[in-house]
């Protein structure tokens, strides 16, 4: 695998932008156990998340409605 087919990590700073949250909010979360996403921590002690297995915890994480699950039914 070369570098340039990995994709870029994001930080805590663009996972807080993503999810609408402040960056000491997801750090707090993280550090107390919260369900987030699986996070790498990297030498130098810095905080990356892939953002394939961010997308794997949005969609782990979403809510059906009502109308989808009579649907589904």
């Amino acid at each position: 695998m070369t570098t340039s087919t990995l994709t870029p990590l994001l930080s805590t700073k663009d996972l807080a932008s993503l999810l609408g949250l402040k960056t000491n909010t997801v750090e707090r979360l993280r550090c107390q156990g919260h369900d987030l996403p699986r996070h790498v921590k990297l030498p130098s002690g810095a905080i990356r998340y892939d953002p394939k297995d961010v997308q794997d915890w949005l969609d782990k994480n979403k809510h059906k409605t009502a109308a989808s699950q009579l649907a589904a039914a």
